[in-house]
This record gives C-alpha cells, structure tokens and sequence, in this order.
C-alpha cells in the first residue's frame, strides 16, 4: 500500500504532514513518487489564500477525472488541513455539506486534530526541523481566518516540546523552527488558578486585591516559576506566557539557528526580547 499527501499552504501544514506520513509509515505503507500510483491520497489544504484553496478544488477534480479514466485503481481521497477546520468549526454543518457537494470524489473529510502528537514526525531532511508547539488562535483578527479554521488554541505540553527539541539535537539537527498561529502567547491555557496580592502601591479595590489570578501551572526545568509581572500604569497583574522559558530552554540546546513562526506583536513580552536578546543563535 501506498500513500501520497500534496501540501498546501503555510509552514504548519508541512509540519502536519510530516505526521500524516508518519501516521502511514506506523501502518506499513510506502509514499509514492505520483498521485497515480497511490492508494491513499491525501490532500492538506489551506485557506489563507485564495490561490492555495482553489488549487485544492483543482487538485480534486484532476483526481476526479482520473479515477473516472482508469476505473480499475482504487484510490480513496482525504481532504484534510484548513478547508476541513472550518467545516468541522461550523456548527451549523452548511460548509461541510458544501464541500461534500463541490467535491464529490472526496472519500473523506478528516479534521487535522485527528493527526495528533502519537507519531514523531517523517521529516523531509536531516537538517532543518519545524516543531508545531502551538494549535490555533484566540485572536479573531478581523483579516484572518485562521481562528475559524484551526479553532481556539491549544499549546502542547511543556516537557514534550523540550524532549522533542532534545531528540532532534541528539540526530544531528541543525535548524529548528517553533510554529504555532501565535507563538508568543504559547501556554496561556496551561494554567491554573491562584489568589496572588497586589504590591503596596497598586491602587486596587480589597476585592481586586483577593481576586483570582491566572498562574501557569507547568513544570518547568530547574524548577523555575512563572510569575505574575505588575503593570504599573495599567494598575494590574500582567501574566507571562511560557513562550520565553521555552525558547530559552531550546536555545541553550546548541542549535546553530533557531527560528519561530507565527509572531503576535500583542504577546511580545519584555521576557521574550530579553531571550532573544541573550541568545545568538535565536533568528
């Protein structure tokens, strides 16, 4: 058996993939150097751009005519990646039965958190590495769709990122790239609640002061806590993400360059230019 997967769209998508074929390896099977000579296609889309979401419909219906020209190849085709999200994101199931009626030689429409973390990725070569380490955006820019294509965020754990970073050191990796929607808020839904009080010269009400605040509640190597930064001329807590303490972390790995995809200025923290700041090797 074998498989082929066409990519489209952004870093993320190539790093889903990565797992995709992972995910095909663990069951035996082979990539194919051509559509034609596989047994399961898949097809990861992207709809950021207009471009990319029709060379997918066109993608299709060349399948489509292939499949209707040699009736004797079984194929089953998978759309899966952004198209499928925002399928999956609407509840009212019109863009689902949409999709399934423009494209009708799609045997199935598979949502990319079905891709998960089970399989270390099957990556294109030895040197340069993405590591997805965060899953959508909480944002709702009103330019961008990515929200209601990959849904709310979800960061991955902690200590599994590190030991993804350290497995690819160990192989000889060069390069690595973190991906996420918005990177720089990494960990804002790792947390827990906790009662903080404010310094003596915040001007808050006895409530405020007894208030719960969000803390991060990860385990951090060398046992570092994250702690709550006052915001003077806000008069309030500000939390930091966990995105600086990871790129610090991986950046002491020894990677000769290290990169990271997407950034949102409104999470880009005094914490993080002061990693990026102390580290050479962070592009």
């Amino acid at each position: 058996m074998k498989y082929f997967i066409k990519t489209f769209g952004c870093q993320q998508n190539w790093a889903d993939s990565e797992r995709i074929a992972a995910a095909f390896k663990a069951r035996g099977m082979k990539p194919a150097r051509s559509y034609k000579t596989a047994d399961y296609i898949v097809i990861n889309t992207c709809m950021v751009r207009k471009s990319a979401e029709n060379s997918a419909y066109g993608l299709v219906n060349n399948l489509s005519k292939f499949k209707d020209q040699n009736p004797k190849i079984k194929m089953k085709i998978i759309l899966t990646g952004c198209m499928v999200g925002l399928a999956y994101q609407d509840k009212t199931g019109k863009y689902l039965a949409r999709l399934k009626k423009i494209l009708p030689a799609v045997d199935e429409f598979m949502p990319i958190s079905e891709v998960g973390f089970d399989f270390a990725p099957l990556r294109q070569n030895n040197i340069s590495a993405w590591v997805p380490i965060t899953n959508g955006c909480n944002n709702f820019c009103t330019y961008c769709v990515v929200p209601y294509t990959r849904g709310r965020e979800i960061s991955r754990a902690y200590e599994e990122i590190v030991k993804e970073c350290q497995d690819l050191k160990k192989q000889g990796y060069k390069n690595i790239t973190l991906l996420g929607q918005n990177v720089n808020s990494y960990g804002s839904d790792l947390i827990l609640n906790s009662k903080v009080k404010s310094p003596p010269f915040a001007k808050t009400t006895e409530n405020e002061q007894n208030s719960k605040v969000q803390i991060k509640n990860q385990k951090l190597i060398d046992n570092k806590k994250i702690q709550p930064v006052y915001v003077k001329h806000l008069g309030k807590f500000r939390i930091p993400t966990l995105f600086p303490y990871l790129l610090d972390e991986v950046a002491k790995m020894g990677f000769e360059k290290i990169d990271f995809i997407s950034s949102n200025p409104w999470d880009f923290s005094n914490e993080l230019i002061e990693v990026i700041a102390k580290n050479a090797n962070i592009s």
